[in-house]
């Protein structure tokens, strides 16, 4: 099978293709970093929400508990990133490309 013939049909018709699978997997590399790093924050919030409960009582736990809600959506923001940087990689193609082998 020739790779450089592959493509994609959406269900309108438009034919598309991907962008460079090295590119792909750099964006999924990031995206895991990324989710990584959410997570490590997350939890850090969390933990901090539940010593200050223990430590300075109801009012700075409640305190630590809102910040720890405001960075649960940074669990999400690698994936919304990844869709956004797949939508920009994907080329919509209204004639056949140059490049595109005759096969």
């Amino acid at each position: 099978m020739a790779e450089d013939r592959l493509y994609d049909v959406s269900p309108r018709g438009t034919p598309w293709t991907e962008g460079d699978p090295a590119e792909a997997a750099l964006r999924l590399r990031r995206m895991r970093w990324l989710f990584g790093i959410g997570l490590l924050v997350n939890g850090a919030t969390w933990t901090a929400a539940g010593a200050a409960l223990a430590l300075g009582g109801p009012r700075w736990g409640a305190g630590f508990g809102l910040l720890a809600v405001l960075t649960a959506p940074l669990l999400g923001l690698p994936a919304i990133a990844e869709v956004a940087a797949r939508r920009r990689a994907r080329r919509v193609h209204r004639q056949r490309p140059a490049d595109f082998s005759r096969g």
